[in-house]
């Protein structure tokens, strides 16, 4: 029956000549500790199959073998997997399009490339770039001019040295949650006239009218958000009053 490496003894593999001596028994279980621990250990020799598992200094290392060569733009330990991992066939196109976009998303950010006959009055050999960051790459860099630099660099490294970066369009995406509660605030007042309507030539109406004056002020308010929550708030505040007359128009 077959065994998984990590399980597998001396003891199985030994041929029928031998297998049934006591002192090479003894000798095959005092061995099968270490050759297990070394069976063990041959995992640490999967690089980039492992490389979401790998400790920093490790991931550092690496990107000093494949010479990431921005790698200092790095914030993250996510960003430096992503570095590391895509070095390898960003330096075999480094210096086209797709190194440039390769370049912006092992940082973070999703580029657009806009070539020099789309953008009005560009020449030849020049492109501009439209980068969308998120919220998550924002945080890291919270000032503008940080975020540009970074950016820029990624395409200067990228880019092949006869092309020139003419624009550069930032779209800055930020996703927050906030607790928003809302109401409004009405005054009214008015004066209402309702009456029958005219009378008919030599026609007679019996009418009575009745008047009516209302006043009043309610108040409606919401419960503070607690602890250091912050929201907008308001409530519901009426004023209303009204003057009714009912009677017949005149004749």
């Amino acid at each position: 029956m077959a065994k998984e490496l990590l399980e597998l003894s001396l003891l199985d593999i030994l041929p029928s000549s031998i297998a049934d001596d006591l002192n090479v028994q003894a000798i095959t279980r005092s061995i099968d500790p270490e050759m297990q621990s070394v069976s063990h250990d041959i995992r640490e020799t999967l690089i980039l199959s492992r490389i979401d598992e790998l400790p920093e200094p490790v991931v550092d290392l690496l990107a000093w073998q494949w010479h990431v060569d921005f790698y200092e733009l790095a914030r993250t330990l996510k960003m430096k997997r992503a570095m590391v991992k895509g070095s390898i066939p960003w330096h075999r196109k480094k210096g086209t399009r797709w190194a440039i976009l390769k370049a912006l998303e092992m940082i973070g950010v999703k580029g657009t490339f806009i070539p020099w006959w789309e953008v009005p009055g560009a020449k030849p050999y020049t492109f501009a770039i439209e980068a969308e960051i998120t919220s998550g790459f924002w945080s890291q860099l919270p000032n503008v001019e940080d975020v540009i630099d970074v950016i820029r660099r990624a395409i200067f490294e990228s880019k092949a040295t006869r092309s020139w970066l003419i624009d550069l369009k930032t779209i800055i995406k930020a996703e927050e949650k906030l607790p928003l509660y809302h109401g409004a605030a009405t005054f009214r007042g008015g004066l209402h006239e309702i009456r029958p309507e005219h009378p008919e030539l030599n026609d007679t109406h019996l009418t009575a009218g009745i008047a009516t004056a209302q006043g009043g002020y309610s108040h409606v308010g919401l419960v503070r958000p607690k602890g250091a929550q912050t929201a907008a708030f308001s409530g519901i505040a009426t004023l209303q009053t009204h003057y009714v007359t009912i009677g017949p128009s005149g004749a």
